[in-house]
């Protein structure tokens, strides 16, 4: 295991850290150390796969949509985008 020693931290700062330990129930070193390996584990999983942070919400979507049609939505809005909306053209 490495060390890391961080300096000038506001005592705003360490009280809430120590606060978060608490709730959690670990150290101030445990608690900042757990965040520090999730984070990293994130962006290294982030990087690995950029739409791995979509993966968990889409799939509740087709959980909620079950078997209904989705269409593509990109003739959706080429359409939208080429109609005048209703309006009277400027030309």
């Amino acid at each position: 295991m490495s060390d890391i020693l961080i300096r000038n931290l506001s005592p705003a700062t360490v009280e809430f850290w120590k606060k978060r330990a608490a709730k959690h129930r670990r150290s101030l070193q445990a608690e900042i150390a757990t965040v520090l390996d999730e984070t990293a584990g994130r962006e290294a999983a982030l990087a690995a796969n950029p739409y791995a942070e979509f993966a968990a919400p889409a799939a509740e979507i087709r959980k909620l949509t079950g078997r209904t049609f989705q269409p593509d939505s990109t003739a959706i809005i080429r359409n939208d985008r080429d109609s005048d909306h209703g309006r009277k053209s400027r030309r």
